[in-house]
């Protein structure tokens, strides 16, 4: 097996639970918008709960995302941020 297979691999691992946790986000976040008021307060707490979780979860895989990448990329992606 080549080195890019193995990364297409754990691409699409990694995009699928990315994907996953987008999903039950955009679900809780449309369920309370569209029945906000005839939803009781344990459930709404419950759903904000759910999208803290999972928006949790998000930034610590995007992280570990950074982390890996190369010195190079990483001094790239930083010039961006500081818009230069």
């Amino acid at each position: 097996m080549e080195a890019s297979e193995g990364f297409d691999e754990s691409a699409a691992v990694m995009a699928h639970g990315l994907l996953a946790s987008v999903g039950i986000i955009t679900t809780a976040a449309d369920t309370l918008r569209r029945h906000y008021e005839r939803l009781d307060q344990d459930r709404r707490e419950a759903l904000f709960d759910m999208i803290m979780m999972q928006g949790s979860h998000l930034e610590g895989v995007l992280k570990d995302m950074v982390r890996g990448l190369s010195p190079e990329v990483i001094d790239a992606l930083s010039a961006l941020q500081r818009g230069g």
